[in-house]
């Protein structure tokens, strides 16, 4: 069934990687609901990898659905199973991000040791994904204050915590050290109360640390994504433009190219501010030795005394693998060249619901292709079976006039 190439890579989309490195250790086990939808979706890697690549999926029944789908057909990569590792010749791993677990998982699958980092490389990259690197890199634009907003302080006691709070009574958000995107939060505007210090005190006890960044009036999130060659060099890949509700939690990613993005951005802050603070962050990275893909979380924050607008140019920084660069590889590999929509990934109780969903979808919206490049309508990106519940969905259209940041899809 596989032809032996030159060069295998392994892709596996294991998006709980962020929690398994806050545990640290070789036996994290995701929640029900989070293995559910990792096993659903498993499959997205197979539209970045390339013909001779395989791709970790659970169970036989999406290797099957592969060899029948009209979508996935002809992708040259293969979906293959836990069973077959071991007689594969896999000369590269990519998974979604590292971890001890995964590293523990793979040898028990029969996978050589020589392609997975060592223990000592991981408890680095457990320290170097630390939300205390977000403010230390923070720190790199305090100079640039005329395009630059954002203050954050690792506090190491409870007294930390609520003096923070003290002294911004307009709003603080505290973080855990190590949470996947979105999640380990906690909200304070005003009063420092007993539910906020008894979680204060809780994520010190268990991770040492709790991160208080001030609270922004978001306007717009956006990500700078970079490859580094593990050798001190970062390369910008990208922009990416994505959307997270009030309280922070991922909703879904734009597919655009980086002038459409940019041109968005820059109707709030200067073309040259932007590209001033990619700059300063190429060279602040410089020093963090990491080898693969990661991105800056970045936003622009509205002054509600004035109306004018900021960059808080380190949110959050994922060391590893995440939504902004494969939309944009699969925007540039993929996508027409005037199209543009955007990625979700959908999630309901039951796979009833799911299906219904993309029943009413695909029927009134059905995709066109032109060129091998999707052009407009709706897909799913991953295979739906009769138990799926989650699937990576993307809708997309070709506006006949100038695109805003506003797209209006379903």
């Amino acid at each position: 069934m596989y032809i032996c190439n030159i060069v295998m890579k392994l892709f596996i989309f294991n998006p709980e990687s962020d929690l398994a490195l806050g545990q640290n250790s070789v036996n994290y086990t995701p929640s029900k609901n989070i293995r559910k939808m990792m096993d659903d979706v498993a499959a997205l890697p197979i539209w970045l990898a390339m013909p001779g690549d395989v791709v970790l999926v659970p169970n036989y029944m999406q290797v099957r659905h592969k060899e029948r789908s009209v979508i996935f057909y002809r992708l040259g990569a293969e979906f293959v199973t836990l069973a077959e590792l071991r007689h594969l010749d896999i000369t590269e791993i990519c998974p979604w991000g590292w971890n001890l677990t995964l590293r523990h998982q793979l040898l028990c699958w029969g996978v050589k040791e020589e392609l997975l980092p060592t223990e000592e490389e991981l408890a680095k990259l457990r320290q170097l994904s630390s939300r205390v690197t977000a403010t230390e890199v923070l720190q790199v634009f305090k100079d640039m204050e005329m395009y630059c907003t954002g203050l954050a302080e690792n506090c190491t006691d409870v007294d930390s915590c609520r003096l923070f709070a003290e002294q911004h009574p307009e709003g603080v958000v505290y973080k855990s050290p190590w949470s996947s995107s979105g999640k380990g939060l906690c909200w304070c505007k005003g009063e420092f109360t007993e539910k906020i210090q008894h979680w204060c005190e809780r994520v010190l006890r268990t991770q040492g640390t709790v991160i208080a960044q001030t609270w922004e009036q978001r306007e717009m999130d956006f990500a700078m994504e970079f490859y580094s060659d593990g050798q001190g060099h970062y390369d910008f890949v990208g922009y990416s433009l994505f959307e997270t509700s009030p309280r922070g939690a991922y909703q879904h990613h734009y597919l655009m190219n980086d002038k459409d993005i940019l041109e968005s951005l820059s109707q709030f802050v200067p073309k040259q501010a932007i590209l001033s603070i990619k700059r300063r962050l190429l060279k602040a990275l410089s020093q963090y030795t990491y080898k693969g893909y990661m991105g800056v979380d970045m936003m622009i924050v509205k002054n509600p005394e004035d109306g004018t607008f900021k960059i808080h140019p380190c949110v959050e920084i994922n060391w590893r693998m995440n939504f902004g660069v494969f939309c944009h590889q699969f925007q540039e590999r993929l996508v027409g060249k005037h199209s543009k929509g955007v990625l979700r990934l959908v999630n309901f109780k039951t796979p009833k619901q799911l299906q219904e969903y993309n029943k009413t979808n695909r029927d009134e919206l059905y995709i066109l292709k032109e060129s091998n490049r999707f052009v407009e309508g709706y897909t799913t990106l991953t295979p739906i079976l009769p138990d799926t519940q989650a699937a990576a969905v993307i809708f997309l259209q070709r506006p006949q006039e100038r695109w805003a940041a506003s797209l209006s899809l379903p």
